[in-house]
């Protein structure tokens, strides 16, 4: 029988402790004799900690977010509000793309063509129903973000407090 630190142990019956190293008894120098009395204490498992059940992941996609934060609505919006002169302008820009270019001319010339539709662009871009429309869907789309948070922390709190027993 092995004891507590690997060693080989002898056990004995109980009162006799006198047995307890003793040479006299014809015991090797090597052979100990332990006393380990039969109602020796058991070492009990801790309980394992209550199991909490997490409810499943709330998903939310990208077309759930703009209908909530209405930017389908302000994309329309928008739409209507595009000038031919910005359209035109824009076409302009799409199409002299600096990534192709293989010398400095062609880079001066794509250049000046993107400069000459910056003003068109830049007033549209700047105009008062633009700048408004857009920190409308910026404090939206927050606003959107932070409600489906709360939300999401609300179901998660309730999921726990009606799983969790102690």
């Amino acid at each position: 029988m092995l004891g507590h630190d690997d060693q080989e142990v002898h056990k004995t019956e109980c009162g006799h402790s006198n047995s307890l190293n003793n040479k006299a008894s014809g015991d090797q120098d090597g052979d100990t004799v332990m006393f380990i009395p039969h109602h020796s204490t058991t070492v009990q498992d801790p309980e394992p900690p209550p199991v909490v059940t997490v409810p499943p992941a709330i998903t939310t996609t990208a077309h759930q977010i703009n209908h909530l934060s209405y930017m389908n609505k302000a994309a329309r919006r928008r739409a209507k509000r595009l000038t031919p002169e910005w359209k035109s302008a824009r076409q302009k820009v799409s199409n002299n793309s600096i990534t192709h270019i293989l010398s400095i001319p062609e880079l001066d010339k794509v250049q000046k063509e993107r400069m000459s539709t910056s003003s068109t662009l830049r007033a549209f871009e700047t105009n008062n129903a633009t700048v408004k429309d857009r920190r409308t869907r910026e404090i939206l789309t927050r606003r959107t973000y932070a409600g489906l948070a709360a939300s999401q922390r609300r179901f998660f709190q309730d999921a726990g407090k009606n799983t969790v027993s102690l």
